[in-house]
């Protein structure tokens, strides 16, 4: 008596393509929109800023103040955190719900 197992792998293959693509367009194209829709509505951002580092990254920066501020003679550091908490948990769960609309695997 023999056992046998037999594996469609091209199959597989398609199945793992689809989920690599289905990333890489949810990083090229989801992250950034979900980063600048952030800045705007829970940062209250005028003038949002992104920069594309690569087709996996998505930057932007923080300012502690207003920067025209940190230009004025007599400026002193704050020692509050740059990014409240609340804004970072606001940015997490805005990207956890954006990853299940998002990506689904089939």
């Amino acid at each position: 008596m023999s056992l046998t197992i037999k594996i469609e792998s091209e199959s597989l293959q398609q199945t793992f393509d689809r989920m690599t693509e289905t990333i890489d367009e949810f990083g090229k194209k989801h992250v950034p929109a979900g980063l600048m829709e952030w800045q705007v509505k829970d940062m209250r951002r005028k003038y949002p800023n992104i920069e594309i580092v690569n087709d996996k990254t998505a930057v932007t920066r923080i300012w502690p103040t207003s920067r025209k501020n940190m230009a004025r003679p007599g400026y002193r550091r704050s020692t509050r955190p740059i990014l409240r908490e609340v804004l970072f948990e606001t940015l997490c769960k805005r990207m956890s719900d954006l990853m299940e609309s998002e990506i689904q695997w089939r």
